[in-house]
């Protein structure tokens, strides 16, 4: 079935497992009754065609295999095993090349992708002190990210509208967190994280120039709200209105992009976690690399450095912008044009 399929699909859209039923159940008008399907166990998940699952065999196959079994959430990882049958895709592997890195293992995104089972990586790795071959595509450097840099052509088209309240433009999360965060903890790691992403140290002028602050001094403290007295049917009112305050006083101009409140349930019960950033800074995407980040920095606390620097904004926006003045991009502009100008139908 897999090799039927891979033939037709993408990889990360052929199954991860099956299932067999004795029937597909039917609903009264004959048609399939999904909700009536039995949902995947933890048993099916794990099962290969074969029936076999050949365990790591040295020090790199199981360093990659516990990594793969951690983001992958699958206690069962064979060096044979194929990471987008496991559930795998671009996302998670930027995830697990932040973090073989850390155990000592250079592996690529893109030698995941197209070396897709922990063998071929485990082959592929190089350890963090060898020098780097001289065939192997090597990252651009991050230059200095301090003083005037360019717009990407998103946030050009965010200052072109003009909006009311352009501050109040974000993104955020709630997390239930544990009654024995430690804040201080937490605030360190937030530090850390903003100093690896320069993203979260945009600040943008009346003119919507962006100017990166390199050092970015002005992170406040985590805010903390005691809410162990209130009564546990007002708290989602009393966090509704407290996040809508605190969302508020993010600031393009002088920052910070990017915000924490902690709110107390007292000592025996979990809190709440509220993280909110500006749109300019983070996206849909870039969420799962932020929070990946930041939990290693609140927990690795001893090294140096957690978020190691990759490609700068700098060189991102250049490269971004000359993408998007290319004879590619203004080909395929009426098409979109005309996709737009036809009417949509009613739902």
């Amino acid at each position: 079935l897999r090799d039927a399929l891979a033939n037709r699909l993408p990889s990360h859209m052929v199954p991860a497992h099956f299932m067999v039923v004795d029937a597909l159940p039917l609903n009264a008008n004959g048609k399939l009754d999904r909700r009536a399907l039995p949902a995947p166990s933890e048993a099916a998940a794990t099962d290969r065609s074969d029936g076999a699952t050949v365990a790591p065999r040295s020090e790199a196959e199981r360093t990659i295999a516990a990594i793969w079994a951690d983001v992958l959430n699958c206690p069962s990882v064979g060096i044979t095993d194929n990471y987008f049958e496991l559930g795998g895709d671009s996302i998670l592997s930027i995830q697990i090349a932040g973090r073989c890195r850390r155990a000592g293992l250079v592996l690529t995104v893109r030698d995941i992708f197209e070396h897709p089972t922990i063998a071929e990586q485990a082959a592929k790795a190089r350890k963090a002190d060898e020098p780097i071959p001289p065939d192997a595509a090597r990252p651009a450097k991050p230059s200095s990210t301090a003083g005037p840099l360019s717009l990407t052509p998103i946030q050009q088209w965010f200052f072109e509208q003009e909006f009311t309240d352009a501050h109040h433009w974000n993104q955020t999360f709630l997390f239930e967190v544990p009654a024995s965060l430690d804040l201080n903890r937490l605030a360190r790691a937030l530090g850390r994280l903003i100093e690896g992403h320069d993203a979260l140290r945009q600040r943008f002028s009346d003119a919507g120039a962006i100017i990166m602050d390199a050092a970015d001094a002005a992170l406040p403290p985590i805010t903390r709200q005691d809410l162990s007295g209130d009564a546990p049917e007002l708290r989602p009112r009393i966090i509704a209105a407290l996040a809508a305050a605190h969302q508020a006083t993010l600031d393009l101009a002088h920052g910070p992009l990017i915000r924490a409140a902690h709110f107390d349930f007292g000592p025996e019960q979990p809190g709440r976690l509220l993280i909110a950033c500006h749109h300019q800074a983070v996206d849909g995407v870039s969420w799962r690399i932020l929070l990946e980040d930041l939990a290693s920095a609140y927990h690795d606390q001893d090294e140096e450095t957690v978020c190691e620097p990759g490609t700068s904004f700098q060189i991102w926006a250049a490269a971004l912008a000359r993408h998007a003045a290319t004879s590619e991009i203004a080909t395929a502009l009426p098409q979109w044009r005309d996709i737009l100008a036809t009417p949509a139908a009613i739902l």
